[in-house]
């Protein structure tokens, strides 16, 4: 595992997706890595932390005592703790009391960086701010497949 790339995606970090697709095998965060370059480009990377053998998923949420101003809040992280288990590894993520403090044990992990454009096409709006996470919710995307011809 590449610790030192994990600490600087995190650093200063946007978190905009949870895939749990497959989350008997992994769950895969999508981070918008603000200090973290893999090359020099006008926009800010995004990249897929893929945390593979998951034994403990828990997210605390802070934000209800406060609605946002507009939209949606901005999964932010400041925060990033990584510690060595019997089993692996457990991740902290934690941010300003507004954000949510997300706390996962693994056993393996894989990072790949995503192409912004792509994300462009098929998620228009994703990086807005106010946007919610990259991809709607399952009902609304059966709602907007419906009204597709």
């Amino acid at each position: 595992m590449n610790r030192e790339l994990l600490l600087s995606i995190f650093r200063d970090a946007h978190v905009v997706d949870i895939d749990m697709s497959d989350w008997d095998q992994c769950i895969r965060l999508a981070v918008v890595a603000m200090e973290a370059t893999a090359f020099p480009a006008r926009r800010l990377p995004v990249y897929i932390v893929e945390l593979q053998r998951v034994t403990e998923f828990a997210v605390k949420f802070g934000h209800h005592e406060r609605a946002p101003d507009f939209g949606h809040y901005q999964w932010n992280v400041d925060s990033v703790q990584l510690e060595d288990t019997d089993e692996g590894f457990r991740l902290r993520l934690s941010g300003s009391r507004l954000m949510p403090v997300f706390t996962i044990s693994f056993a393996g992990l894989e990072m790949r960086q995503l192409d912004n454009s792509m994300l462009d096409r098929r998620f228009p709006g994703w990086s807005k701010p106010g946007a919610s996470f990259i991809r709607s919710g399952i009902e609304q995307q059966v709602e907007e497949k419906k009204r597709k011809p």
